[in-house]
């Protein structure tokens, strides 16, 4: 589907929440098309134009036949058209919150059955849309769209994780990552594609339940960032420029402090290398990310990312970095030989990858990832590779995954780790 076709069915359906559509038009009731519950009569020409668009959309889709009726009811991203003969078509959003859709599905409901349809002729989509417009709706109107608000911007986790420096029973972890759209809606626009801020925020937290006395939470990761996006033609490729800070949020910085939480650690029989947890990290950075997103059959699509940092020796926030000091007693590495540089691809899974049942009911694959990393000084010495896995259970998405490298934690980002976790990856359908 082209751009403006996508860009104008998404404003339309997904934020003006447009109701079924019905059209009777052998009883000699006109359709009736309801904006935030208003209702808008359609004309004859209309109605009759209406119907001509979609009948030359699903005049030529093949028809995969459904086990169930999964699209009957009134859903949010959804048009309905309900012809004489008792037909019912239907196009349905699939996505939402600030990336309104990864994709249109199409649905044909009669005494036959429950039909997906594919291959369909989208060019026929925009008349469609071009009606619904004609009836008022400026699409361009900043009073007519809603505000994004809080979105995922990292993956938001929590679950079990092992690393083979850590304590062996494993720990729970949990990582929470939001962003904020600043003096605009957070939605993709022609008229507002340069340089739109953000604010975003990135925290990791770890909880040793019984491996340690107390159960304590450890802060891992405070990462607070600005940048800002530019859409590259739409809101599927884009460039992120960004100041960041990331820390520990830890307060040892010298080596009396750090002997002495060593020997309370000691004092109370646990192992005394926990105090490195409280060893301070710090680095401001400037960063440049890129973003585009393939379509792919069946019904899916690849993510791919490049991901790159450069890090300040003295930063707006953080001054100084704060590294390993030679006091710890491995040397003196530095971040930017383990870090800097990084490609991420994702693959979302379309519908047709599901067993047990449809989408949100059944067992269906969501997503495969591939994450590497390496510094940019001494690049592909020291390199990091993590797969992820994600399943849909029910709605309940859980992921596998395993890494290998660095920077599995900030304290230790110079120590080479194996690293597994089973998670809840729990993300707006927004995630960037």
């Amino acid at each position: 589907m082209c751009h403006l076709q996508r860009r104008a069915l998404s404003w339309l359906l997904c934020l003006f929440c447009v109701a079924p559509l019905v059209a009777t038009a052998a009883q000699g009731v006109l359709p009736v098309l309801q904006v935030r519950g208003e209702e808008k009569i359609l004309e004859p020409w209309e109605t009759d134009y209406l119907l001509a668009a979609t009948a030359r959309l699903f005049g030529e889709c093949r028809r995969d036949e459904l086990e169930r009726d999964a699209i009957l009811g009134a859903r949010p991203n959804q048009l309905t058209l309900d012809l004489e003969d008792g037909t019912r078509r239907v196009v349905q959003g699939v996505g939402g919150s600030s990336n309104p859709f990864r994709r249109l599905d199409f649905y044909e409901v009669n005494r036959g059955g429950v039909h997906k349809l594919s291959n369909c002729s989208q060019a026929n989509v925009l008349p469609i849309a071009s009606i619904m417009e004609a009836k008022g709706l400026d699409l361009r109107a900043p009073e007519q769209r809603t505000r994004a608000g809080l979105t995922s911007y990292e993956p938001n986790r929590i679950g079990y994780r092992y690393d083979d420096n850590d304590v062996g029973e494993g720990y729970l972890d949990a990582t929470l990552s939001l962003k904020y759209p600043l003096l605009h809606d957070g939605y993709y626009s022609e008229d507002a594609a340069l340089f739109n801020a953000y604010f975003a925020f990135s925290g990791r937290f770890s909880q040793y339940l019984e491996s340690r006395e107390s159960s304590p939470v450890v802060g891992k990761r405070y990462n607070p960032v600005l940048f800002f996006r530019h859409w590259l033609g739409d809101d599927t490729r884009y460039l992120d420029f960004g100041l960041g800070h990331e820390s520990n949020g830890q307060n040892i910085d010298s080596a009396d402090a750090y002997l002495i939480e060593r020997a309370e650690f000691q004092r109370q029989g646990e192992d005394p290398d926990f105090a490195r947890d409280y060893i301070s990290r710090g680095w401001d950075y400037l960063s440049l990310d890129w973003k585009h997103t393939w379509y792919t059959a069946p019904g899916g699509t690849l993510d791919t990312y490049v991901l790159t940092r450069y890090y300040l020796d003295d930063g707006p926030f953080q001054g100084e970095q704060e590294e390993s000091n030679i006091w710890e007693g491995f040397g003196l590495p530095r971040r930017k030989e383990y870090d800097g540089i990084g490609f991420l691809g994702k693959y979302q899974f379309g519908g047709d990858f599901c067993t047990l049942g449809e989408p949100g009911r059944g067992v269906c694959l969501r997503k495969f990832a591939w994450l590497y990393n390496t510094g940019y000084d001494g690049i592909f010495d020291n390199n990091t590779n993590r797969l992820e896995l994600t399943i849909d259970f029910g709605g309940l998405p859980l992921q596998i995954w395993g890494q290998r490298g660095y920077n599995s934690d900030l304290v230790d980002y110079f120590r080479k780790t194996d690293s597994w976790g089973v998670t809840l990856e729990l993300n707006s359908t927004s995630l960037e």
